[in-house]
């Protein structure tokens, strides 16, 4: 019996062995596949372009990085803004409508204290009704 167990160990030991190799040849060393990773220095560069200028889109984005010399896609400059969770161009620096009255209110109660009531009587118009 154990003469039996040592030789079923011994054929597994050498299953193992012969399939390592086998994949140690046949495997094809692991590269990274695809464009390469932005630096750091691009990422924050598209931040602080989208958060200077909220009116530019990825596009455009795109267009001043190239200008720089920089080549970005579209696709990554909209996952670096995803990423750090800013909304699309149009939606980027819009001010809500409390924001707005909020800074307009000191004109806005400027215009309605300024403002002259006033009754003009216009007697051809009512004669046509």
């Amino acid at each position: 019996m154990w003469p039996l167990l040592v030789e079923v160990a011994d054929v597994d030991v050498e299953d193992r062995l012969e399939l390592a190799a086998v994949a140690r040849h046949w495997t094809y060393p692991h590269t990274q596949q695809g464009r390469p990773p932005l630096t750091r220095q691009v990422r924050e560069l598209v931040l602080r372009l989208a958060r200077e200028n909220p009116s530019l889109g990825y596009q455009r984005i795109v267009g001043e990085l190239r200008g720089l010399g920089i080549s970005v896609s579209a696709t990554s400059v909209r996952s670096i803004l995803a990423a750090a969770h800013f909304p699309p161009a149009p939606q980027r620096g819009g001010l809500s409508w409390r924001q707005f009255l909020r800074q307009q209110a000191d004109g806005i109660l400027a215009c309605d204290l300024v403002a002259k009531p006033s009754a003009i009587w216009y007697p051809r118009a009512r004669a046509n009704l």
